[in-house]
Protein backbone atom coordinates (compact mmCIF):
# COMPACT_ATOMS: atom_id res chain seq x y z
CA UNK A 1 0.00 0.00 0.00
CA UNK A 2 2.76 2.43 0.95
CA UNK A 3 4.69 1.63 -2.18
CA UNK A 4 1.65 2.47 -4.29
CA UNK A 5 1.20 5.81 -2.56
CA UNK A 6 4.87 6.62 -2.99
CA UNK A 7 4.69 5.72 -6.67
CA UNK A 8 1.71 8.04 -7.20
CA UNK A 9 3.46 10.87 -5.38
CA UNK A 10 6.52 10.40 -7.56
CA UNK A 11 4.38 10.57 -10.69
CA UNK A 12 2.63 13.69 -9.41
CA UNK A 13 5.90 15.42 -8.59
CA UNK A 14 7.30 14.39 -11.94
CA UNK A 15 4.30 15.84 -13.76
CA UNK A 16 4.59 19.11 -11.83
CA UNK A 17 8.27 19.30 -12.61
CA UNK A 18 7.76 18.61 -16.30
CA UNK A 19 5.18 21.38 -16.69
CA UNK A 20 6.65 24.63 -17.95
CA UNK A 21 5.26 28.16 -18.37
CA UNK A 22 4.96 27.66 -22.14
CA UNK A 23 2.42 24.84 -21.69
CA UNK A 24 0.46 26.94 -19.19
CA UNK A 25 0.41 29.86 -21.62
CA UNK A 26 -0.88 27.62 -24.41
CA UNK A 27 -3.64 26.28 -22.14
CA UNK A 28 -4.71 29.82 -21.32
CA UNK A 29 -4.83 30.64 -25.01
CA UNK A 30 -7.05 27.61 -25.61
CA UNK A 31 -9.46 28.81 -22.91
CA UNK A 32 -9.64 32.23 -24.49
CA UNK A 33 -10.14 30.76 -27.97
CA UNK A 34 -13.07 28.57 -26.97
CA UNK A 35 -14.57 30.91 -24.37
CA UNK A 36 -17.67 31.82 -26.45
CA UNK A 37 -18.54 28.11 -26.88
CA UNK A 38 -17.92 27.28 -23.21
CA UNK A 39 -20.25 30.11 -22.15
CA UNK A 40 -23.24 28.61 -23.94
CA UNK A 41 -24.33 26.63 -20.87
CA UNK A 42 -23.69 27.47 -17.23
CA UNK A 43 -22.33 24.08 -16.12
CA UNK A 44 -20.60 23.13 -19.37
CA UNK A 45 -17.19 24.49 -18.51
CA UNK A 46 -17.11 22.89 -15.07
CA UNK A 47 -18.16 19.50 -16.44
CA UNK A 48 -15.51 19.61 -19.15
CA UNK A 49 -12.78 20.65 -16.72
CA UNK A 50 -13.72 17.80 -14.43
CA UNK A 51 -13.64 15.22 -17.24
CA UNK A 52 -10.31 16.52 -18.55
CA UNK A 53 -8.74 16.59 -15.09
CA UNK A 54 -9.79 13.02 -14.34
CA UNK A 55 -8.50 11.78 -17.69
CA UNK A 56 -5.11 13.51 -17.31
CA UNK A 57 -4.65 12.20 -13.77
CA UNK A 58 -5.53 8.69 -14.87
CA UNK A 59 -3.05 8.82 -17.76
CA UNK A 60 -0.18 10.24 -15.69
CA UNK A 61 -0.63 8.03 -12.62
CA UNK A 62 -1.70 4.68 -14.08
CA UNK A 63 -0.99 4.36 -17.77
CA UNK A 64 2.25 6.18 -18.53
CA UNK A 65 4.05 2.85 -18.51
CA UNK A 66 1.31 1.11 -20.47
CA UNK A 67 1.74 0.14 -24.14
CA UNK A 68 1.02 2.76 -26.77
CA UNK A 69 -2.04 0.93 -28.08
CA UNK A 70 -3.68 1.00 -24.64
CA UNK A 71 -3.01 4.70 -24.27
CA UNK A 72 -4.52 5.34 -27.70
CA UNK A 73 -7.63 3.31 -26.79
CA UNK A 74 -8.04 5.22 -23.52
CA UNK A 75 -7.78 8.51 -25.39
CA UNK A 76 -10.40 7.52 -27.94
CA UNK A 77 -12.63 6.30 -25.09
CA UNK A 78 -12.24 9.73 -23.42
CA UNK A 79 -13.40 11.48 -26.60
CA UNK A 80 -16.41 9.18 -26.79
CA UNK A 81 -17.31 9.94 -23.16
CA UNK A 82 -17.28 13.67 -23.89
CA UNK A 83 -19.53 13.16 -26.89
CA UNK A 84 -21.93 10.95 -24.85
CA UNK A 85 -22.10 13.59 -22.14
CA UNK A 86 -23.10 16.22 -24.69
CA UNK A 87 -25.69 13.97 -26.37
CA UNK A 88 -27.29 12.32 -23.31
CA UNK A 89 -27.44 15.24 -20.89
CA UNK A 90 -30.67 17.19 -21.26
CA UNK A 91 -28.85 20.40 -20.21
CA UNK A 92 -27.04 20.38 -23.56
CA UNK A 93 -29.98 19.61 -25.82
CA UNK A 94 -29.96 23.16 -27.17
CA UNK A 95 -26.46 22.81 -28.59
CA UNK A 96 -26.15 22.28 -32.32
CA UNK A 97 -24.01 19.58 -33.93
CA UNK A 98 -21.34 22.11 -34.95
CA UNK A 99 -21.06 23.46 -31.40
CA UNK A 100 -20.75 19.96 -29.99
CA UNK A 101 -17.91 19.30 -32.43
CA UNK A 102 -16.20 22.47 -31.27
CA UNK A 103 -16.58 21.44 -27.63
CA UNK A 104 -15.06 18.06 -28.47
CA UNK A 105 -12.18 19.85 -30.22
CA UNK A 106 -11.62 21.90 -27.07
CA UNK A 107 -11.45 18.78 -24.87
CA UNK A 108 -9.02 17.14 -27.29
CA UNK A 109 -6.79 20.17 -27.65
CA UNK A 110 -6.67 21.01 -23.94
CA UNK A 111 -5.94 17.45 -22.79
CA UNK A 112 -3.33 16.73 -25.47
CA UNK A 113 -1.44 19.96 -24.81
CA UNK A 114 -1.37 19.05 -21.14
CA UNK A 115 -0.09 15.52 -21.85
CA UNK A 116 2.10 16.37 -24.84
CA UNK A 117 5.43 15.75 -23.11
CA UNK A 118 4.27 12.35 -21.90
CA UNK A 119 2.69 11.06 -25.12
CA UNK A 120 4.80 12.46 -27.95
CA UNK A 121 7.72 10.29 -29.15
CA UNK A 122 7.49 8.12 -26.07
CA UNK A 123 9.20 4.98 -27.42
CA UNK A 124 12.63 4.23 -28.82
CA UNK A 125 11.01 2.74 -31.91
CA UNK A 126 9.66 6.16 -32.88
CA UNK A 127 13.12 7.72 -32.59
CA UNK A 128 14.66 4.97 -34.70
CA UNK A 129 12.04 5.45 -37.40
CA UNK A 130 12.69 9.22 -37.38
CA UNK A 131 16.41 8.68 -37.92
CA UNK A 132 15.79 6.10 -40.65
CA UNK A 133 13.42 8.28 -42.68
CA UNK A 134 15.69 11.31 -42.28
CA UNK A 135 18.67 9.34 -43.57
CA UNK A 136 16.59 7.99 -46.44
CA UNK A 137 15.51 11.48 -47.52
CA UNK A 138 19.10 12.69 -47.45
CA UNK A 139 20.09 9.85 -49.76
CA UNK A 140 17.30 10.89 -52.16
CA UNK A 141 18.27 14.58 -52.35
CA UNK A 142 19.14 14.10 -56.01
CA UNK A 143 15.53 13.33 -56.94
CA UNK A 144 13.94 16.22 -58.82
CA UNK A 145 10.54 17.03 -60.26
CA UNK A 146 11.39 15.31 -63.55
CA UNK A 147 12.01 11.98 -61.81
CA UNK A 148 8.61 12.21 -60.12
CA UNK A 149 6.74 13.35 -63.25
CA UNK A 150 5.40 16.44 -61.53
CA UNK A 151 4.89 19.69 -63.37
CA UNK A 152 6.55 22.53 -61.43
CA UNK A 153 7.42 25.69 -63.30
CA UNK A 154 10.61 26.95 -61.63
CA UNK A 155 10.58 30.17 -63.65
CA UNK A 156 7.22 31.32 -62.25
CA UNK A 157 7.68 33.48 -59.15
CA UNK A 158 4.23 32.66 -57.74
CA UNK A 159 4.76 28.92 -58.06
CA UNK A 160 8.18 29.13 -56.39
CA UNK A 161 6.66 31.10 -53.54
CA UNK A 162 3.89 28.51 -53.09
CA UNK A 163 6.46 25.68 -53.01
CA UNK A 164 8.40 27.43 -50.25
CA UNK A 165 5.22 28.06 -48.27
CA UNK A 166 4.28 24.38 -48.53
CA UNK A 167 7.74 23.40 -47.26
CA UNK A 168 7.50 25.83 -44.32
CA UNK A 169 4.06 24.56 -43.31
CA UNK A 170 5.37 21.00 -43.29
CA UNK A 171 8.29 22.07 -41.11
CA UNK A 172 5.95 23.86 -38.68
CA UNK A 173 4.11 20.64 -37.98
CA UNK A 174 6.74 19.63 -35.41
CA UNK A 175 6.28 22.84 -33.39
CA UNK A 176 2.53 22.26 -32.90
CA UNK A 177 1.40 20.39 -29.78
CA UNK A 178 -2.25 19.43 -30.29
CA UNK A 179 -3.12 16.78 -32.93
CA UNK A 180 -5.57 19.07 -34.72
CA UNK A 181 -2.88 21.79 -34.91
CA UNK A 182 -0.52 19.36 -36.64
CA UNK A 183 -3.33 18.43 -39.00
CA UNK A 184 -3.93 22.10 -39.70
CA UNK A 185 -0.29 22.46 -40.83
CA UNK A 186 -0.75 19.50 -43.19
CA UNK A 187 -3.94 21.02 -44.60
CA UNK A 188 -2.27 24.38 -45.31
CA UNK A 189 0.70 22.62 -46.95
CA UNK A 190 -1.57 20.65 -49.27
CA UNK A 191 -3.55 23.75 -50.20
CA UNK A 192 -0.35 25.44 -51.34
CA UNK A 193 0.45 22.36 -53.39
CA UNK A 194 -2.91 22.57 -55.13
CA UNK A 195 -2.08 26.21 -55.84
CA UNK A 196 1.13 25.06 -57.52
CA UNK A 197 -0.80 22.59 -59.66
CA UNK A 198 -3.32 25.25 -60.68
CA UNK A 199 -0.53 27.51 -61.94
CA UNK A 200 -0.24 29.99 -59.10
CA UNK A 201 -2.75 32.28 -57.48
CA UNK A 202 -4.34 33.16 -60.82
CA UNK A 203 -5.32 29.54 -61.50
CA UNK A 204 -4.14 29.60 -65.10
CA UNK A 205 -4.00 25.81 -65.40
CA UNK A 206 -7.39 25.17 -63.89
CA UNK A 207 -8.30 22.52 -61.26
CA UNK A 208 -5.81 19.76 -60.50
CA UNK A 209 -6.44 16.03 -60.18
CA UNK A 210 -5.52 13.72 -57.33
CA UNK A 211 -3.01 11.89 -59.56
CA UNK A 212 -1.01 15.08 -59.99
CA UNK A 213 -1.23 15.98 -56.30
CA UNK A 214 0.70 13.02 -54.80
CA UNK A 215 3.94 13.45 -56.85
CA UNK A 216 4.18 17.14 -55.87
CA UNK A 217 3.56 16.22 -52.24
CA UNK A 218 6.38 13.65 -52.42
CA UNK A 219 8.63 16.31 -53.95
CA UNK A 220 7.81 18.75 -51.11
CA UNK A 221 8.51 16.13 -48.43
CA UNK A 222 11.86 15.27 -50.02
CA UNK A 223 12.95 18.92 -50.14
CA UNK A 224 11.61 19.77 -46.67
CA UNK A 225 12.92 16.68 -44.78
CA UNK A 226 10.85 17.53 -41.66
CA UNK A 227 12.18 16.85 -38.19
CA UNK A 228 10.68 13.80 -36.39
CA UNK A 229 8.38 13.11 -39.29
CA UNK A 230 7.41 9.58 -38.19
CA UNK A 231 6.82 10.63 -34.59
CA UNK A 232 4.46 13.38 -35.69
CA UNK A 233 2.53 10.98 -37.92
CA UNK A 234 2.25 8.41 -35.11
CA UNK A 235 1.15 11.06 -32.61
CA UNK A 236 -1.68 12.25 -34.86
CA UNK A 237 -2.75 8.69 -35.67
CA UNK A 238 -2.85 7.57 -32.03
CA UNK A 239 -4.29 10.56 -30.17
CA UNK A 240 -6.32 12.52 -32.70
CA UNK A 241 -10.08 12.09 -32.79
CA UNK A 242 -10.66 9.07 -35.04
CA UNK A 243 -13.71 10.61 -36.69
CA UNK A 244 -11.61 13.51 -37.95
CA UNK A 245 -9.05 11.22 -39.59
CA UNK A 246 -11.67 9.06 -41.29
CA UNK A 247 -13.52 11.92 -42.98
CA UNK A 248 -13.17 15.46 -44.14
CA UNK A 249 -10.46 17.47 -45.81
CA UNK A 250 -7.92 16.95 -43.02
CA UNK A 251 -8.31 13.20 -43.13
CA UNK A 252 -7.82 13.13 -46.93
CA UNK A 253 -4.63 15.24 -46.83
CA UNK A 254 -3.20 13.29 -43.88
CA UNK A 255 -3.78 10.01 -45.71
CA UNK A 256 -1.92 11.35 -48.76
CA UNK A 257 0.98 12.45 -46.55
CA UNK A 258 1.24 8.96 -45.07
CA UNK A 259 1.24 7.54 -48.61
CA UNK A 260 4.02 9.95 -49.64
CA UNK A 261 6.17 8.89 -46.68
CA UNK A 262 5.54 5.23 -47.48
CA UNK A 263 6.56 5.86 -51.11
CA UNK A 264 9.82 7.48 -49.98
CA UNK A 265 10.61 4.54 -47.71
CA UNK A 266 10.06 2.03 -50.55
CA UNK A 267 11.34 4.06 -53.49
CA UNK A 268 13.40 2.17 -56.12
CA UNK A 269 14.61 2.46 -59.69
CA UNK A 270 11.40 1.05 -61.13
CA UNK A 271 9.22 3.66 -59.41
CA UNK A 272 11.47 6.45 -60.76
CA UNK A 273 11.63 4.96 -64.28
CA UNK A 274 15.39 4.51 -64.08
CA UNK A 275 17.78 1.59 -64.62
CA UNK A 276 19.08 -0.11 -61.50
CA UNK A 277 22.75 0.78 -62.11
CA UNK A 278 22.06 4.48 -62.44
CA UNK A 279 19.82 4.40 -59.36
CA UNK A 280 22.55 2.74 -57.29
CA UNK A 281 25.13 5.27 -58.45
CA UNK A 282 22.89 8.12 -57.36
CA UNK A 283 22.22 6.44 -54.00
CA UNK A 284 25.95 5.85 -53.43
CA UNK A 285 26.85 9.40 -54.35
CA UNK A 286 28.81 8.49 -57.47
CA UNK A 287 26.52 10.57 -59.64
CA UNK A 288 25.16 13.97 -58.74
CA UNK A 289 22.11 15.53 -60.27
CA UNK A 290 23.24 18.87 -61.66
CA UNK A 291 19.74 19.63 -62.78
CA UNK A 292 18.26 19.79 -59.30
CA UNK A 293 21.26 21.56 -57.77
CA UNK A 294 21.16 24.32 -60.36
CA UNK A 295 17.39 24.58 -60.10
CA UNK A 296 17.63 24.74 -56.31
CA UNK A 297 20.21 27.53 -56.50
CA UNK A 298 18.03 29.45 -58.94
CA UNK A 299 14.98 29.01 -56.71
CA UNK A 300 16.88 30.14 -53.63
CA UNK A 301 18.24 33.23 -55.42
CA UNK A 302 14.85 34.16 -56.79
CA UNK A 303 13.28 33.60 -53.37
CA UNK A 304 15.76 36.00 -51.76
CA UNK A 305 15.21 38.48 -54.57
CA UNK A 306 11.46 38.49 -53.99
CA UNK A 307 11.97 38.89 -50.25
CA UNK A 308 14.16 41.93 -50.87
CA UNK A 309 11.60 43.39 -53.26
CA UNK A 310 8.89 42.93 -50.68
CA UNK A 311 11.10 44.63 -48.07
CA UNK A 312 11.75 47.57 -50.40
CA UNK A 313 8.04 47.92 -51.10
CA UNK A 314 7.35 48.01 -47.36
CA UNK A 315 10.05 50.63 -46.80
CA UNK A 316 8.62 52.73 -49.61
CA UNK A 317 5.16 52.56 -48.08
CA UNK A 318 6.50 53.57 -44.67
CA UNK A 319 8.49 56.44 -46.20
CA UNK A 320 5.37 57.78 -47.89
CA UNK A 321 3.50 57.62 -44.59
CA UNK A 322 6.28 59.53 -42.80
CA UNK A 323 6.29 62.29 -45.45
CA UNK A 324 2.50 62.60 -45.26
CA UNK A 325 2.62 62.82 -41.47
CA UNK A 326 5.36 65.48 -41.65
CA UNK A 327 3.31 67.61 -44.04
CA UNK A 328 0.27 67.19 -41.84
CA UNK A 329 2.25 68.30 -38.79
CA UNK A 330 3.58 71.33 -40.68
CA UNK A 331 0.07 72.40 -41.64
CA UNK A 332 -1.14 71.96 -38.09
CA UNK A 333 1.69 74.11 -36.76
CA UNK A 334 0.93 76.85 -39.32
CA UNK A 335 -2.76 76.80 -38.40
CA UNK A 336 -1.91 76.97 -34.71
CA UNK A 337 0.33 79.99 -35.28
CA UNK A 338 -2.33 81.83 -37.26
CA UNK A 339 -5.00 81.08 -34.67
CA UNK A 340 -2.75 82.23 -31.85
CA UNK A 341 -1.90 85.52 -33.57
CA UNK A 342 -5.58 86.22 -34.22
CA UNK A 343 -6.47 85.65 -30.59
CA UNK A 344 -3.54 87.80 -29.49
CA UNK A 345 -4.68 90.67 -31.72
CA UNK A 346 -8.18 90.54 -30.20
CA UNK A 347 -6.79 90.59 -26.66
CA UNK A 348 -4.45 93.47 -27.53
CA UNK A 349 -7.38 95.62 -28.60
CA UNK A 350 -9.29 94.92 -25.38
CA UNK A 351 -6.48 95.14 -22.82
CA UNK A 352 -3.60 97.71 -22.49
CA UNK A 353 -0.24 96.05 -22.47
CA UNK A 354 2.60 97.77 -20.58
CA UNK A 355 6.14 96.93 -21.39
CA UNK A 356 8.12 95.73 -18.38
CA UNK A 357 11.28 97.50 -19.59
CA UNK A 358 9.63 100.96 -19.53
CA UNK A 359 8.21 100.35 -16.09
CA UNK A 360 11.64 99.36 -14.79
CA UNK A 361 13.28 102.50 -16.18
CA UNK A 362 10.63 104.80 -14.63
CA UNK A 363 11.12 103.55 -11.08
CA UNK A 364 12.06 106.24 -8.48
CA UNK A 365 14.06 105.64 -5.34
CA UNK A 366 11.74 105.61 -2.34
CA UNK A 367 12.78 105.89 1.29
CA UNK A 368 11.45 103.44 3.79
CA UNK A 369 10.20 106.35 5.96
CA UNK A 370 7.73 107.37 3.29
CA UNK A 371 5.55 104.44 4.23
CA UNK A 372 5.42 105.45 7.94
CA UNK A 373 2.51 107.88 8.62
CA UNK A 374 4.13 109.10 11.89
CA UNK A 375 7.12 110.57 10.10
CA UNK A 376 4.98 113.35 8.64
CA UNK A 377 4.54 114.96 12.10
CA UNK A 378 8.27 115.23 12.81
CA UNK A 379 9.89 118.72 12.79
CA UNK A 380 11.71 119.73 9.65
CA UNK A 381 15.15 121.20 9.26
CA UNK A 382 16.82 118.76 11.67
CA UNK A 383 18.99 115.78 11.01
CA UNK A 384 17.32 112.70 12.45
CA UNK A 385 20.07 110.28 11.70
CA UNK A 386 20.69 108.23 14.83
CA UNK A 387 24.36 107.62 15.53
CA UNK A 388 24.90 104.87 18.06
CA UNK A 389 27.33 105.70 20.85
CA UNK A 390 28.92 103.29 23.27
CA UNK A 391 28.18 104.29 26.86
CA UNK A 392 30.64 103.17 29.50
CA UNK A 393 28.93 102.26 32.78
CA UNK A 394 30.18 104.25 35.83
CA UNK A 395 31.02 102.79 39.21
CA UNK A 396 28.31 103.06 41.75
CA UNK A 397 27.83 102.15 45.38
CA UNK A 398 24.90 101.47 47.54
CA UNK A 399 24.62 102.72 51.11
CA UNK A 400 24.24 99.99 53.61
CA UNK A 401 22.37 102.07 56.09
CA UNK A 402 19.45 103.10 53.97
CA UNK A 403 19.29 100.49 51.14
CA UNK A 404 16.47 98.07 51.23
CA UNK A 405 14.55 96.24 48.54
CA UNK A 406 12.22 99.14 48.08
CA UNK A 407 14.71 101.98 48.63
CA UNK A 408 16.33 104.14 45.99
CA UNK A 409 19.86 103.97 44.82
CA UNK A 410 22.26 106.47 46.37
CA UNK A 411 23.67 108.09 43.26
CA UNK A 412 26.97 109.87 43.67
CA UNK A 413 28.50 112.48 41.52
CA UNK A 414 30.82 109.85 40.00
CA UNK A 415 27.83 108.07 38.58
CA UNK A 416 26.81 110.92 36.31
CA UNK A 417 26.23 109.68 32.77
CA UNK A 418 26.42 112.09 29.90
CA UNK A 419 24.07 111.48 27.04
CA UNK A 420 25.48 113.13 23.96
CA UNK A 421 23.86 113.56 20.58
CA UNK A 422 20.64 111.79 21.60
CA UNK A 423 17.87 112.46 19.12
CA UNK A 424 14.55 113.15 20.75
CA UNK A 425 11.17 112.15 19.39
CA UNK A 426 8.19 114.30 20.11
CA UNK A 427 5.79 111.35 19.97
CA UNK A 428 7.32 109.42 22.92
CA UNK A 429 4.70 109.19 25.69
CA UNK A 430 5.57 111.09 28.79
CA UNK A 431 6.01 108.99 31.87
CA UNK A 432 7.44 109.59 35.32
CA UNK A 433 11.12 108.85 35.58
CA UNK A 434 11.71 105.85 37.78
CA UNK A 435 15.05 104.59 38.94
CA UNK A 436 14.99 101.12 40.59
CA UNK A 437 11.51 101.65 41.85
CA UNK A 438 11.89 105.32 42.92
CA UNK A 439 10.71 108.38 40.96
CA UNK A 440 12.64 111.41 39.94
CA UNK A 441 10.86 114.66 40.57
CA UNK A 442 13.06 117.33 39.10
CA UNK A 443 12.30 121.03 39.46
CA UNK A 444 12.56 122.72 36.10
CA UNK A 445 12.67 126.46 35.90
CA UNK A 446 11.37 128.38 32.94
CA UNK A 447 14.07 129.73 30.69
CA UNK A 448 14.00 131.86 27.60
CA UNK A 449 13.76 130.44 24.09
CA UNK A 450 16.63 128.24 22.96
CA UNK A 451 17.70 127.79 19.39
CA UNK A 452 19.47 124.50 19.98
CA UNK A 453 19.23 121.42 22.12
CA UNK A 454 20.48 121.94 25.63
CA UNK A 455 21.21 119.55 28.46
CA UNK A 456 19.59 119.91 31.88
CA UNK A 457 21.24 118.40 34.92
CA UNK A 458 18.85 116.89 37.36
CA UNK A 459 20.46 115.54 40.51
CA UNK A 460 23.48 114.38 38.66
CA UNK A 461 21.56 113.28 35.48
CA UNK A 462 21.83 115.18 32.23
CA UNK A 463 18.61 115.10 30.23
CA UNK A 464 18.34 116.68 26.79
CA UNK A 465 15.59 119.11 25.97
CA UNK A 466 14.38 120.46 22.65
CA UNK A 467 12.85 123.82 21.87
CA UNK A 468 9.13 124.09 21.51
CA UNK A 469 7.09 126.26 19.25
CA UNK A 470 5.68 128.12 22.25
CA UNK A 471 9.10 129.44 23.17
CA UNK A 472 9.51 127.08 26.12
CA UNK A 473 11.36 123.88 26.48
CA UNK A 474 10.04 120.30 26.62
CA UNK A 475 11.87 117.71 28.64
CA UNK A 476 12.08 114.12 27.41
CA UNK A 477 10.59 111.99 30.09
CA UNK A 478 11.62 108.34 30.04
CA UNK A 479 12.56 105.57 32.34
CA UNK A 480 16.27 105.84 32.96
CA UNK A 481 18.30 102.77 33.89
CA UNK A 482 21.18 103.61 36.19
CA UNK A 483 23.38 101.18 34.28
Amino acid sequence: MFNTIKYKDDISEKSKKDYDPLITKKLDQVDVEYLPILSETKSLRNDLKKQIRNFCQMMMMSHLQSPVDIQSELTQHFYQNILDMLNNNYSYDGLSHEKKEQILDYAEKYSMIKLYKFLFCMTLADEEEDLAIQKRIRQLNWVNAKHLDCDIDKTNAQIIELVYKAILELLDMDSATAPQDKLACVVRCCRHIFGVLQGGNNGMKGPASADDFLPVLIFVVLKANPVRLKSNLHYVTRFCNASRLMSGEAGYYFTNLCCAVSFIENINAELLSMNIEEFEQYMNGTLVSDTWDSALIICEGMHQMFEQLALLADLKRRNIMIVEDALKLKNEMSDFKDNFMDQFAVLKEVYTIIDDCDETNNKVAVSIDDYDPLCSSLPTGLSWTMIPQVIQPAERTRTSSSCTDGDSWDIHSAETVSLHSLDACSNIPQENNEIAGSSLEPTIKAQPQLDEIQEISIQGWQIPSIPCETGGKEIINSKINPQ
